[in-house]
């Protein structure tokens, strides 16, 4: 068998959009530089100005990159998120976003409207200020 051993750049580019979130999930791997922090002065609350994101696409795009996966912090949140995707829509790019699925219908319609092709839940159905199942009713 012969096996390609050629080192081949990806075709997925990541963005990290901002550190705010709308939940305080026992999962998540910020928790300890955000909501948990307990020093105020060194919690993360950075959001990237919208020019910052469409050079960073605008890179990914010249390196050969044609989907992207947005993450933060809450992605959905974004205050500029469907501008970002509408700026996808242009470079070619096919955008999804990594989300606590939170934002409510009108919102995550809104963002499929704007272009995102895929919305990934993350965690799966957990009370997410606690990591427990909700109980039954």
């Amino acid at each position: 068998m012969d096996v390609n051993t050629e080192m081949r750049p990806t075709k997925m580019a990541v963005v990290d959009l901002l550190r705010p979130c709308n939940v305080k999930c026992k999962v998540c791997y910020y928790r300890y530089e955000t909501f948990d922090c307990p020093d105020p002065k060194k919690r993360q609350t950075w959001i990237k100005s919208l020019e910052k994101v469409k050079d960073e696409l605008y890179q990914a795009k010249k390196r050969g990159c044609d989907r992207v996966d947005f993450t933060g912090g809450e992605p959905t949140i974004y205050p500029k998120m469907e501008e970002v995707l509408e700026y996808c829509k242009q470079l070619n790019i096919t955008p999804r976003i990594i989300t606590n699925g939170q934002a409510g219908e009108s919102k995550m319609y809104s963002l499929i409207g704007s272009g995102c092709c895929l919305l990934y839940t993350s965690p799966s159905p957990r009370d997410l200020s606690t990591s427990r199942m909700p109980s039954s009713a």
